[in-house]
């Protein structure tokens, strides 16, 4: 099929969908909220979160729900989609039934004995929620994935895990699972559409590693070959040689500064500095704005505006939840806005 009967129709769907989503003036009438309550009023009279409130009454409420429109809008590409875009979106899916699949672990780790919905909601996988936290041990609850598709990868890379493993190291194999798997789905792609989506993929690893090396120099004491283990595979700008040097004790802001290339503008300050992963986090999902925008205005018959969609959707969510869990801590509106993208 020509490029125009696979993209023309979903290029139009998905340019409709980004005119829902949250604007500036919307986010900031929602930091003006003056309790999670009224801020729950204020999303419940916006189209596709007219059912939140009666829904969610709580911030873990609030992810749920965040987490299920995220799927609902995915189902929605997929449906427009055909072939091996099709299959790409679907494992965009798979990816975010690995997130579920981590809050439940996490959940039997904290020895509970239900999940709150809609963790209990079959995405792809009908995960045996109860038999999961049933199990006495970590070799047990593998036991209850069979059949599933994670449960094979999951038990080749946590082989040399022993009892006493915690499920952070299970997450990370998760995580693992479903780069490499898209990655390999990206392969598959017209060649056009493989760079660009493997640029925006890769930049999200480089990112997303950067962070992590952050995160286990202040958390966790890792040697560096440990911590090359547990590092997502890929990457775009940060090579192996450079990966090494960061392991090794090299500067987040250096990596920072590789993976930003000729878009130093979207700095704000805490980045230069080198430190804080909240810093970290706020550069990523910049990055991913930016690159966001650019993809929207490509090629209009490619995969551009589909993974442009995606990744705003993904920020418009954090955005969100940021919002909430303002309300929770109780910061000013001024305060809030700096750890938004928009």
């Amino acid at each position: 099929m020509s490029r125009i009967g696979t993209y023309g129709f979903i290029n139009a769907k998905v340019r409709a969908m980004r005119s829902l989503l949250l604007t500036e003036p919307v986010y900031r009438t929602m930091m003006q909220a003056r309790t999670l309550n009224d801020l729950m009023t204020i999303l419940s009279q916006i189209p596709q979160y007219d059912s939140l409130e009666s829904t969610a009454s709580s911030p873990i409420g609030v992810e749920h729900f965040l987490m299920m429109e995220e799927v609902r809008r995915l189902r929605v590409i997929e449906k427009y989609t055909q072939g091996e875009v099709r299959a790409f979106i679907a494992l965009l899916l798979e990816r975010l039934d690995g997130e579920r699949l981590k809050s439940i672990l996490r959940l039997w780790h904290r020895k509970a004995d239900r999940v709150p919905p809609p963790l209990d909601q079959k995405i792809i996988t009908d995960f045996p929620v109860k038999e999961m936290l049933a199990a006495p041990d970590l070799s047990g609850l593998m036991d209850t994935l069979a059949g599933t598709p994670l449960q094979s990868a999951l038990m080749r890379r946590t082989r040399s895990f022993d009892e006493k493993t915690s499920v952070f190291l299970v997450e990370i194999a998760i995580d693992q699972e479903m780069v490499d798997r898209l990655w390999e789905a990206t392969g598959r792609l017209p060649r056009k559409d493989r760079d660009l989506a493997r640029r925006l993929l890769g930049l999200e690893i480089d990112l997303k590693n950067v962070e992590a090396v952050e995160r286990f120099r202040k958390y966790y004491s890792m040697t560096p070959r440990v911590m090359s283990e547990v590092l997502l595979p890929h990457g775009y700008r940060i090579g192996e040689g450079k990966m090494r040097a960061l392991v090794s004790g090299g500067s987040v802001l250096d990596a920072l500064t590789d993976i930003a290339g000729k878009s130093r503008s979207i700095f704000t300050g805490g980045e230069h500095e080198g430190s804080g992963l909240e810093s970290i986090e706020r550069f990523l999902y910049r990055m991913m704005w930016e690159n966001a925008r650019r993809a929207f205005g490509q090629f209009p018959f490619s995969i551009a505006s589909i993974l442009g969609y995606l990744a705003l959707m993904r920020i418009e969510t954090r955005n969100i939840r940021t919002i909430v869990n303002s309300k929770v801590y109780g910061l000013t509106p001024e305060a809030t806005e700096a750890f938004l993208v928009m």
